[in-house]
């Protein structure tokens, strides 16, 4: 019965080892494709505007970040869910070629925004965080 049960562990323990051999393989392998990407240079230095601080109706600092004139139409950007504002990198780009102003920002808890000070991410908090941006 001992045999048995040591055959199971290190038959578990080369699976785990094969199984990390593997992702560390795939990761080097990702790697070196983003490396070799054309576009990596664009994402790496995405367009710089001015940085602004907001505060929320419940007190979360956001961050945001303003191109063009500020006389100019105005675009707001909000970026998705596990994103950043650098995500907006082309479309800021060519907003700003057509003579806009471009605010983007990060959501609560995202690039650099705060996390929510209370931990509150229901979606009417997003909402209050759209509210502060455009005021």
């Amino acid at each position: 019965m001992r045999a048995g049960r040591n055959r199971r562990l290190t038959a578990a323990a080369a699976g785990l080892t094969a199984l990390a051999a593997g992702g560390a393989l795939i990761e080097w392998r990702h790697t070196k494709r983003v490396a070799r990407d054309p576009e990596r240079e664009v994402l790496a230095a995405p367009p710089r505007g001015r940085v602004v601080s907001v505060r929320s109706r419940d007190g979360t600092a956001l961050c945001a970040e303003v191109f063009g004139r500020d006389d100019a139409t105005t675009v707001v950007l909000a970026h998705g869910w596990t994103e950043s504002r650098s995500y907006w990198a082309y479309v800021i780009r060519e907003l700003c070629r057509r003579d806009l102003r471009v605010v983007a920002y990060d959501l609560r808890g995202h690039g650099d925004s705060d996390s929510a000070v209370d931990g509150d991410y229901a979606i009417p908090r997003f909402g209050d965080d759209l509210e502060a941006v455009l005021a």
